[in-house]
């Protein structure tokens, strides 16, 4: 198993709230990670994420797991998402992900204390759960409930164009600087002139696409996408009471 101690979680929280649901998961899995970073009072999905990317590299963390704060998931999907390797889940449709030697936890000492030894791990999962309709499609290439380690993100700051330009821009925020590892909207068009207007989500991958880190998809998970409905009320639509 992954050392929870190497563990962060970041959930970006725009407004600063959090969906009841999604606090009892985190709750649930305490003891399963070392830490929650949860900014909020951004407004720019793509400006959070960078900063939490750039306060990750600079921590002691290895892997950043990212969950949105309307994402529902029990300890059964937290144990799909941090497994290293899913070997059953390679096929035609779905490649080997692109894998690093990690130390992990594989068994303790009498006393207590962890033994650790190398071990192979996906270095990028996602997992998939549905939009916010009644449609339930899946969202493939979304954030709501991601594991990086970090040889990711310092990967895309070593990409480059076929001129040896850097892929990554990057930008100068508070007197720190950010690298743009979630473009998003027109700015994905500089990666794939093709592409139509996309979110940080999909400019993420896309960087991961172009820098071949396959990710793994995790199907095992069956998250839910916490959303709004309103309930509205007719005279009589239940019979006399």
């Amino acid at each position: 198993m992954l050392d929870p101690r190497t563990i962060l979680i970041a959930m970006p929280c725009h407004d600063g709230r959090v969906m009841s649901e999604t606090a009892g998961s985190i709750i649930a899995v305490g003891g399963k990670y070392a830490a929650v970073s949860m900014p909020a009072e951004v407004s720019n999905v793509s400006l959070v994420r960078n900063q939490i990317a750039s306060n990750f590299l600079a921590s002691k963390f290895e892997w950043m797991v990212c969950i949105d704060s309307d994402i529902a998931f029990s300890v059964e999907d937290w144990s799909f998402l941090m497994q290293p390797i899913d070997q059953e889940s390679v096929d035609v449709d779905h490649p080997e992900p692109t894998r690093l030697q990690v130390p992990q936890i594989v068994g303790r000492y009498p006393d207590g204390r962890p033994m650790i030894e190398e071990g192979p791990a996906d270095m990028l999962v996602r997992a998939e759960y549905p939009y916010k309709d009644d449609t339930l499609t899946p969202i493939t290439y979304g954030m709501g409930f991601v594991r990086i380690h970090r040889s990711v993100f310092e990967r895309l700051k070593r990409l480059t164009d076929k001129s040896g330009e850097a892929r990554l821009w990057s930008m100068m925020h508070k007197g720190i600087e950010l690298y743009d590892f979630f473009p998003s909207g027109p700015l994905i068009h500089h990666l794939v002139p093709t592409a139509e207007w996309k979110g940080e989500d999909a400019g993420f991958f896309t960087l991961c696409m172009l820098a071949g880190i396959i990710p793994r998809q995790e199907t095992r998970t069956r998250l839910t996408h916490i959303g709004r409905k309103g309930y509205h009320y007719e005279p009589g639509a239940h019979g006399a009471q």
